[in-house]
């Protein structure tokens, strides 16, 4: 199973560290990199499709920071925005 965590650094930069199915190495991606829902892994090229990895962590960081929630929300539309689905409420299984 592929999981990621998202991160807000100092200058609003939404991170993801997602850690590849593969070869289980962790690397971080930027928000730009993350919606477009496939990312080659940096250690050993596997292609990983993040989106649900991704939804899930938006939901981890609604729970954990639900006054802060906004930030994480707006990836989510984004990657939404680029792979034509039309719910922006994060998946939760």
């Amino acid at each position: 199973m592929l999981r990621a965590r998202l991160y807000l650094d100092g200058s609003k930069v939404v991170w993801a560290l997602v850690q590849c199915a593969e070869c289980r190495e962790v690397h971080k991606y930027a928000e730009d990199e993350v919606i477009l829902g496939l990312l080659a892994c940096r250690g050993c090229g596997h292609t990983m499709d993040v989106r649900e990895a991704i939804r899930d962590a938006v939901a981890e960081w609604a729970d954990a920071y639900p006054g802060n929630a906004e930030v994480p929300q707006a990836l989510l539309r984004r990657m939404h925005a680029n792979d034509g689905t039309a719910s922006d409420s994060p998946a939760r299984s």
